[in-house]
Parts: structure tokens; C-alpha cells; sequence
């Protein structure tokens, strides 16, 4: 019977990284406080930090992998200067780790509150000490490890909000390659919690679970849209310098060019 680890990898699994953020957060979405101790612990372990480089290191790939795709312009450019795309990572990667700090509070607040509003707290804990346990960490882990992100960055690259179907299908993906390869034993530990009453409960709350994942996938941080893509020009300049300086000093007088117009029109 798989469906019931299937189904729990794509609940638990589902960690999503922030889009990239222009803005203040709007007080208003602020999450509720949870009111036990408990709920935070279980969504510490649901979007634990252990993730953290992964998740971060997959979706710059799947980003720029998309990016390429999508433009031809790109691709030819690190034809022509090697390395490029890979330069661009590379400083894309201090940016974004900041912003999954920057948005990791907010969010773990967001599923403690939901876990508070569907879990007991004896239920709660039961599910916190589940989750804590070596096998399910390293299982739920994997999982996560295995997430390309491909669909959430084709979303991100043609500047719309990741969708629903994205995250799912990028997550569901994971989940049926660890299943896949997971030992008979590993399946059976995991099928036999989500069979209990308190596992089919939580693999009812997958729709909650996921509103909450698909929000913060979509949510805007200050400031670091305008960090990402300052970084990104530098880069690509820099990098294109140090084969054609000329083109370089060129781009730079054109960019600080559209920078003056910018401010001439503000």
C-alpha cells in the first residue's frame, strides 16, 4: 500500500523557498500565535534548517537552468564567456539564503498556527516525537533533497506566482523517487503511522498544509529583489570583464546611463 507514504512525503515534504521579494510584509497577513510550545517544535522539524542549503542550492540550478531556456540571449552569452551562468549562482546563493532567513519566522508561525488549530495537544505531540525520530527525519529529508524546483522556477522566470500545480508537481516528483528507493522497512514504519486516526487527520489537512506552503512560495520580502538583481548585473559584468574589458566599461556606462534616467524620472 504506497499511497499513504506518497501522500505524507507530499504533505511534509513541501517546504517551499520564498519568490524573490520586493516589499515590506503587509502586517495584516501576519501570522497567529500558536498557543503551545508544541506546534512550533512540529514546524520546526516540518521546515527544518538540516534543509536549508539544499533547497537553496536546487532552486538556484532549476533557476537557472529555466533562465537559459527561456533565453536564448543567455545561453549564448556563457557560450562565450564560460562560467557565467555559474558566476551568477554563485552570487546569487548569500542573497537568497538571506531571504529564506528573513521569511523562515513568519512562516514556521503559519504552520504552528495551523497545526494548533487541527492538532490536540496530545496529538501534537505524538506527531512532534514522529517526526523527531532518526528514521523519519532521514526519510522526510531525502525527500526534500530530492525536489528540483523546476516547475516553481519556470514560474519564477516567466514572473508569474508559482502556482499550486508547480509546487505539487515538483514535490510529488521527490516523493515518488523516494518511495521508489526506500527500504520495505522504511515503508512500513511510515505507512503504519499515516494509517493510524492521527495520520489519516493530518493527510486530511494536506489542502490547509499546502495554502500555507503556496503563500510563502509567493511571499515578498524587503529588499531583496533589488539585492538579487544588482548582484546579478555586477556579476555578469565583472565575469565578462575579465575576458573583454572593453565590453565591460561599455555595459557599466550603459547601465549607470538607464540608473541616471531612473532618477531624472523619479
Amino acid at each position: 500500500m504506497r499511497f499513504p507514504v506518497l501522500a505524507a512525503l507530499i504533505v511534509f515534504a513541501a517546504a517551499p523557498l520564498p519568490a524573490a521579494p520586493v516589499s515590506a510584509l503587509d502586517p495584516a497577513s501576519a501570522p497567529v500565535a500558536a498557543p503551545a510550545p508544541v506546534y512550533a517544535e512540529i514546524a520546526a522539524l516540518v521546515v527544518s534548517d538540516d534543509h536549508t542549503d539544499a533547497k537553496v542550492d536546487g532552486l538556484i540550478a532549476a533557476t537557472l537552468k529555466a533562465l537559459t531556456e527561456a533565453d536564448s540571449d543567455v545561453a549564448a552569452m556563457d557560450k562565450e564567456y564560460p562560467g557565467l551562468i555559474a558566476a551568477v549562482g554563485d552570487a546569487m546563493r548569500p542573497v537568497m539564503l538571506r531571504g529564506v532567513e528573513q521569511s523562515m519566522p513568519g512562516y514556521r508561525a503559519d504552520l504552528a498556527a495551523m497545526y494548533a488549530r487541527n492538532l490536540s495537544a496530545p496529538e501534537a505531540r505524538e506527531f512532534a516525537d514522529f517526526l523527531a525520530e532518526p528514521g523519519s527525519r532521514a526519510f522526510f529529508g531525502a525527500a526534500v533533497r530530492r525536489v528540483n524546483y523546476q516547475s516553481i522556477a519556470n514560474d519564477l522566470v516567466a514572473e508569474r506566482d508559482v502556482s499550486a500545480t508547480s509546487l505539487s508537481r515538483d514535490v510529488r516528483n521527490a516523493a515518488t523517487q523516494v518511495v521508489a528507493e526506500a527500504t520495505p522497512d522504511q515503508i512500513k514504519r511510515v505507512e503504519a503511522f499515516f494509517t493510524t486516526p492521527l495520520g489519516r487527520k493530518l493527510l486530511a489537512m494536506r489542502d490547509q498544509k499546502s495554502a500555507v506552503d503556496l503563500k510563502w512560495a509567493n511571499m515578498e520580502m524587503p529588499g531583496i529583489e533589488q539585492e538579487m538583481e544588482q548582484i546579478v548585473i555586477e556579476t555578469m559584468v565583472s565575469h565578462v570583464g575579465k575576458t573583454d574589458p572593453e565590453l565591460a566599461k561599455g555595459m557599466r556606462e550603459l547601465l549607470a546611463k538607464e540608473q541616471a534616467g531612473k532618477k531624472t524620472a523619479t
